[in-house]
């Protein structure tokens, strides 16, 4: 390894800007705003600046800028559930440490600098001191009805919390206004405004019946597809009965080879495939009938989930509504919503899910319902 000097000043200025009290988000829009590579040769966020404390990531929290090289802090092991690999910190004892000054960017008085800004929510430790390093918010469920369910119309990023009153554009907020103008909206007007939209144009009679109407398309479909197939599947199995009859005739008469022993048991294994039962049988079709309840059980579940149980109310709404875009037309901000049957199929799930998105008879036609503008006043 050896120093680059363009992109240690850079590092220096990093230090040197949140030394003398600027946020990150200030960082991260400076950079991207000179046009500044990021670590990844994309643009600059936060969480390149914070890194995670516990692995020394991240500008802010690598000892290597100030001559310290450390390894052997983590592991990749696979999760025998998910089958997914995971990185799994190894204790301290384990890790190995070595001082290189001649790696050095940062002076110690701009590290310990830096290190005073840090507040008491802290976590992650110096390999030298034991002391905490960077703060950082880590896996906080969010508490909004709506953060991280829409998209910036401008840039297509999250939408998320971005004050206490405010969603906003998470590019815009950390990244910059040179990355993404952002989009920003108040906070209890668009969960009062996207929860009518719920209530007004998913829950009406004509929505409720469209997806009723669709289901029983569906059926109809399914069954004149399982009649057809049917008939197919008749004649094949009365092929395959004749040729196991004769099959077994001839080891009869002549005995039994490896060549018609392979030959019957693909017969036998292929007719008993054909007359399994049909994976759409008749409790699948009375599960699927059902779907207008299960539905409506859903719905009161989100009613009473909103004011108890923000996150499952989240998570009924993600069903319920699919993507929610937030798009700036003019001076005014507009939130779009695929509120297509479809959409209300796939929220009723059940046994119907899996067999519905494996299905086209469904148009690509969604209906995009524009709910009441924002001024940009409102949110300037």
């Amino acid at each position: 390894m050896e120093i680059d000097p363009d992109q240690a000043a850079r590092v220096v200025w990093i230090y040197e800007q949140y030394a003398a009290g600027n946020s990150c988000q200030a960082i991260a829009a400076g950079l991207n705003r000179e046009h500044v590579r990021g670590p990844r040769g994309g643009t600059w966020a936060v969480s390149a600046l914070y890194g995670s404390p516990n692995k020394g990531s991240g500008v802010l929290n690598n000892e290597l800028y100030i001559g310290r090289y450390i390894w052997n802090r983590s592991q990749w092991v696979k999760d025998p559930d998910s089958h997914k690999r995971v990185r799994v910190e190894r204790p301290r004892n384990e890790w190995h440490i070595v001082e290189r000054p001649d790696l050095r960017i940062v002076t110690d008085e701009l590290w310990q600098a830096a290190r005073a800004r840090i507040g008491t929510r802290r976590t992650g430790t110096s390999a030298q001191s034991g002391k905490p390093l960077c703060r950082r918010t880590i896996g906080r469920a969010s508490r909004s009805l709506f953060g991280g369910l829409m998209r910036c119309g401008l840039c297509n990023g999250a939408v998320v919390v971005v004050d206490a009153t405010h969603y906003g554009c998470a590019a815009h907020k950390d990244r910059g206004p040179s990355v993404c103008a952002g989009v920003r909206v108040q906070r209890n007007a668009t969960n009062a405004r996207l929860l009518s939209a719920v209530k007004d144009d998913l829950l009406t009679p004509q929505s409720l019946a469209e997806m009723q109407a669709a289901v029983s398309r569906a059926l109809v479909d399914q069954q004149r597809d399982l009649s057809d197939a049917a008939k197919r599947t008749h004649a094949r199995v009365c092929e395959l009965d004749r040729e196991i009859e004769n099959l077994v005739s001839a080891v009869a008469s002549m005995g039994i080879s490896p060549a018609l022993a392979a030959r019957l048991e693909t017969a036998e294994l292929e007719r008993k495939r054909l007359t399994a039962p049909s994976p759409l049988d008749k409790a699948a079709i009375t599960a699927i009938q059902d779907v207008g309840a299960r539905y409506r059980r859903l719905v009161m579940d989100l009613e009473n989930s909103i004011a108890k149980q923000p996150e499952r109310a989240r998570q009924l709404l993600s069903k319920l509504i699919g993507k929610i875009q937030i798009v700036p037309v003019g001076d005014q901000v507009f939130a779009e919503l695929d509120t297509g049957p479809e959409q209300l199929l796939l929220a009723a799930g059940g046994s119907f899910d899996v067999w519905l998105r494996g299905q086209d008879f469904f148009q690509e036609s969604p209906r995009f319902v524009k709910q009441a503008p924002y001024s940009t006043r409102e949110f300037a």
